[in-house]
């Protein structure tokens, strides 16, 4: 290890930029190792930016020290050579009854810092605090090995995920932040990223809201190709208006202005606000969708089909199942009976057969590598025909170039709706007397690693013999690093040939989580990290702040 510089007194450090009593803050701080002035923001204050001038040359390993002072703790950073800003969460250690008895020193990047200042930055939806920044100096070796430590093509195993919510959860000043997320993938074994797109969150859009939205997008899209990160627009395919007065998602025009593609539930009963993938016109509509989002220069597309349902008993499905079997209702038939989920899944292999076809006929048109398309589908493969998705048809006619196994499935729970004389069949009135009392359709979501690996097999013998590549989920968000480690370390070991992080823009500002999760394509490191980490930074004891010692109790426990 180098030798570190630690600035401690922040207050000292700040090159440009104000400290004012309605703005950023400077308290005095006390721990064993260090004492100085933080710099604090709180919510709802207009505090900007400060700049710290760091006066260092070389290769440094740059750490930052965190303090958590309430719900949600937001510090965004940025030195002069970077192309946005970084968001950064604090977390509150379990080793506290206090949010900020403990201070959490976390690795955020390695930079040549010739020449270079810190950007410190507070959004007034969340505080902001920084207590201090650690600069470790790195040897040329080190440097070399950390500036070639991403570059092996083998190691490029990460799908990463972005949801939408970016937009809601940070304040964009100018076109490039909105590479924010896709910008702290630059030392990362990410092979591919997925930013949804979904209409749920932009099919409502003005004309000139959508020019803006395809600004955003090529801005996104050429920052992933700086960073030899392929960018595909990810969609989550159920096409559904469902609009309570206090919902935030506003409704999709072609929902609205389409109820003849309204589903129809078992018991004849229109789904208002939910389109079918029976009909010509729901799968042509989506197909254009996605096709003018890859000519906005996607690399591909990311369908999700683990969100809602995408076909049921509408009148093309009766007539196309009557006419194979004329005598059965398939109304009274599980969604787990091959001659209905066989139904079902000619309708969505049509869809992905156009979309496929579209997608081609672009690239050739605009002279460009064909796009790929990726899946997200539920973990058994059971599962995914019941829905409709036969990944073996679709593998076997080249409509697919990756599978993603979610952590989710879902199932009918059909118990006391069958028929007395025919247990294989749906009694629909005994369906209707469950339905007042509880859901009959039902999903398990979260943590379903094992679930996954039990799973993988299945999918495995379709994939290989298709030179289709095969990805798992981590568990979702909210969780510490050793978690996701051990989830890695069992995803490799079940066979799987990479791994998906889904909202990630929950897991990059989580320095802890991100430093483990971008290095997950290196298999070879899992047990190297498993061993070395303990789900923190290095936790620093605060004994005072702001001129109160807190070393025995906070004055304000009111214990």
């Amino acid at each position: 290890m180098g030798k570190s510089v630690v600035f401690c007194d922040l207050k000292s450090q700040i090159k440009s930029g104000v400290l004012s009593s309605s703005g950023w803050q400077a308290a005095e701080y006390e721990t064993k190792e260090h004492k100085g002035n933080m710099l604090l923001a709180r919510k709802g204050s207009p505090a900007g930016a400060v700049t710290l001038s760091l006066g260092l040359k070389g290769w440094h390993r740059i750490y930052l020290c965190l303090l958590h002072i309430e719900s949600k703790t937001v510090t965004y950073f940025k030195l002069d050579s970077d192309r946005c800003h970084y968001p950064v969460y604090s977390r509150n250690s379990e080793k506290s009854w206090g949010s900020y008895e403990y201070a959490e020193e976390v690795l955020w990047k390695c930079a040549d810092l010739t020449g270079q200042d810190l950007t410190v930055e507070h959004h007034n939806e969340f505080s902001s605090a920084l207590v201090w920044v650690r600069c470790e100096a790195m040897n040329e070796q080190e440097a070399n090995e950390y500036k070639n430590e991403f570059g092996s093509k083998e190691n490029k195993r990460l799908h990463i995920v972005i949801d939408p919510g970016i937009y809601d959860d940070h304040v964009f000043n100018s076109i490039s932040d909105y590479s924010l997320m896709i910008n702290a993938m630059a030392d990362s074994d990410a092979l591919f990223a997925s930013q949804d797109v979904s209409l749920q969150h932009t099919g409502y859009k003005t004309e000139q809201e959508e020019k803006k939205q395809e600004e955003i997008y090529r801005e996104m899209i050429g920052c992933a190709h700086d960073l030899g990160i392929a960018l595909f627009a990810a969609n989550r395919m159920n096409l559904a208006n469902f609009s309570t007065p206090l919902n935030h998602i506003k409704p999709i025009r072609f929902v609205g202005e389409h109820p003849e593609f309204n589903q129809v539930n078992r018991r004849g009963k229109v789904i208002n606000g939910a389109m079918s993938y029976a009909f010509d016109g729901v799968r042509d509509f989506q197909v254009n969708w996605l096709t003018e989002r890859v000519r906005a220069g996607f690399d591909g597309v990311s369908l999700i089909f683990t969100r809602g349902i995408h076909i049921a008993f509408e009148e093309p499905v009766i007539q196309a199942f009557e006419k194979k079997y004329p005598s059965v209702n398939p109304c009274e038939l599980p969604a787990a009976d091959k001659r209905l989920y066989g139904v079902w899944c000619k309708f969505m292999t049509a869809f992905m057969r156009k979309l496929r076809a579209s997608l081609d006929d672009l690239a050739k048109k605009e002279n460009r590598e064909k796009p790929k398309i990726n899946v997200h589908v539920y973990y058994d493969i059971e599962n995914c025909k019941n829905s409709g998705f036969d990944i073996g048809a679709w593998a076997k006619e080249g409509l697919i170039d990756s599978v993603i196994l979610s952590n989710m499935t879902h199932f009918e729970d059909l118990e006391n709706c069958m028929k007395a004389d025919k247990p294989s069949e749906i009694d629909l009135e005994k369906l209707s007397e469950k339905l007042s009392d509880a859901p009959v359709l039902r999903r398990r979501h979260g943590n379903e690693v094992e679930s996954m690996c039990a799973n993988l097999a299945k999918f495995r013998e379709v994939t290989d013999r298709h030179n289709v590549r095969l990805y798992c989920e981590l568990p979702w968000e909210g969780g510490r690093p050793s978690l996701y480690l051990n989830a890695a370390k069992r995803i490799y070991e079940a066979g799987a040939d990479g791994i998906s992080a889904w909202d990630s823009n929950f897991r990059i500002p989580v320095l802890p989580v991100w430093n483990v999760t971008k290095k997950m394509g290196h298999k070879e490191l899992i047990d190297q990290m498993i061993a070395e980490n303990d789900d923190y930074g290095k936790l620093y004891r605060v004994l005072s702040l702001d001129g109160h010692d807190i070393s025995e109790y906070q004055q304000n426990w009111r214990g």
